[in-house]
């Protein structure tokens, strides 16, 4: 009688090894992607609360420059308001590339103004509305408005729903959830 030598794997055994080396290699694709994700968020608040700083400073000192009710965006970038690395072209992007503008308010209850954050995910709207209205130190985020458009102007509830974003104030829970595809989220601060 003859015994063979098996060497090798037979098909059954290399599916096996296959089908777990594809599953381990998955978890750490989606390690990887929250990690990613986690990153640009902190990220983007951090530059959030750059840009309500430097804007506050630059109104204590230049005055009107942000209560102008218009985009002042080219302005600021011109004061380097903005994070060296957000500014490409002379627009600020956000980490998901998508622009950021910032818009003076005129109005009774004193004067405020908004930071747009276009192409955001849900995601990343959700943390960075959590994290510019829960900072150690209050950071006088009023409110913030979320569409799934891009937003352009400052946000106004005179504006009509239906062309307008949703402006959630800070007490409700719906926020970023509210909207199906989070697209934008405006962020509105008081110069103090």
């Amino acid at each position: 009688m003859t015994t063979k030598n098996q060497k090798g794997f037979n098909l059954v055994e290399a599916a096996i090894v296959l089908g777990i080396v594809g599953l381990v290699i998955g978890g750490i694709w989606v390690a990887a992607s929250s990690v990613y994700e986690n990153n640009r968020t902190q990220r983007a608040s951090q530059q959030l609360i750059t840009i309500v700083q430097q804007v506050r400073k630059l109104s204590s000192n230049a005055g009107d420059l942000v209560t102008s009710s218009a985009d002042v965006t080219s302005s600021l970038v011109t004061a380097g308001v903005f994070p060296a690395d957000m500014v490409q072209g002379g627009q600020p992007k956000n980490p998901w590339n998508g622009d950021v503008t910032v818009y003076g308010v005129n109005n009774a209850g004193g004067d405020t103004f908004w930071v747009n954050f276009n192409g955001l995910t849900r995601q990343g709207c959700t943390d960075i509305a959590m994290n510019a209205a829960g900072q150690s130190k209050d950071a006088g985020l009023q409110a913030y408005a979320v569409s799934n458009a891009t937003i352009s102007g400052a946000p106004s509830s005179s504006t009509p729903a239906t062309t307008a974003p949703t402006i959630v104030s800070l007490t409700t829970s719906s926020g970023c959830a509210s909207t199906t595809n989070v697209n934008a989220a405006a962020f509105n601060f008081s110069l103090r």
